[in-house]
């Protein structure tokens, strides 16, 4: 496998790119055909495509590396995290309450609509919703970890991190230059 490959478009991995444009690119180097172009009555004219061999290649190719090569993941809330300090701890932990709760309502949705999608779709086509909670569980174990934490009054700083915002002064243990 390729780390980075240099045939296939990198606009493919980008959610902003129009499907017409991703389409053109793909066929452009020579990963799709053209099979048929047509109109029928006053819809707008509709192409279909066929994938190459050489497009068949690089899809297993792209897809084997998405599989196999772990990359980082930016979330938003791990760039929250970064800058929490920001926010009182008080604040901060009705925040995560907020969160722990819309965690489990999610949770709980998203595991009932899985559960009645497996009774009519087989379990490889549903891989990525198994994924995807997996993923939504996780988060809420962290959120509940760090919740408990500021609850209990063992986050380390915590105290810290409470004069700083009531007082305005940073303390000098973090303190710069």
């Amino acid at each position: 496998m390729r780390a980075n490959s240099t045939r296939f478009p990198s606009r493919l991995t980008s959610k902003l790119a129009a499907p017409t444009t991703v389409v053109q690119s793909v066929e452009k180097h020579g990963f799709l055909e053209v099979v048929a172009s047509g109109r029928q009555g006053g819809r707008p004219e509709r192409t279909v495509y066929r994938i190459t061999p050489a497009g068949s290649d690089e899809l297993r190719d792209w897809v084997g590396e998405l599989i196999a090569v772990p990359e980082p993941e930016q979330p938003r809330f791990r760039a929250a995290l970064s800058v929490m300090g920001v926010l009182g701890p008080d604040e901060a932990t009705r925040l995560l309450q907020q969160r722990v709760a819309v965690l489990e309502r999610q949770l709980a949705d998203e595991r009932a609509a899985l559960d009645g999608y497996h009774e009519k779709v087989h379990s490889l086509f549903l891989i990525e919703a198994e994924y995807d909670l997996a993923m939504r569980q996780a988060d809420l174990e962290w959120a509940r970890g760090l919740l408990n934490q500021l609850t209990e009054g063992t986050l380390p700083g915590q105290d810290m991190w409470r004069r700083f915002h009531e007082t305005g002064e940073m303390p000098p243990e973090v303190a710069f230059g």
